[in-house]
């Protein structure tokens, strides 16, 4: 998460921004993409539990934040075009 500018500080470009927001869109469905993937898997008995879990999760999260810019679906662009036709 970004941190918030003191007041009276310049904007960012709205393309910038835009760009961010469409590379967080992407990263989000990519999460939702790997968690229920995950969930097609049987689970192991002998290493189920709450740790693998948690762990499976950080390691989601970690893998969509950073292949979805460098990576992008497409589904970022296609918002950020819609955006821009209104």
């Amino acid at each position: 998460m970004t941190a918030i500018p003191p007041l009276g500080s310049p904007r960012p470009a709205p393309e910038a921004s835009n760009s961010a927001a469409a590379a967080g869109f992407e990263a989000i469905f990519l999460r939702l993409l790997m968690t229920r993937m995950r969930a097609t898997v049987p689970g192991d008995s002998l290493l189920g539990g709450n740790a693998v879990t948690t762990a499976s999760q950080l390691l989601d999260s970690a893998l969509a934040d950073s292949v979805a810019p460098r990576a992008p679906l497409g589904l970022g662009a296609l918002a950020v075009s819609q955006d821009r036709r209104r």
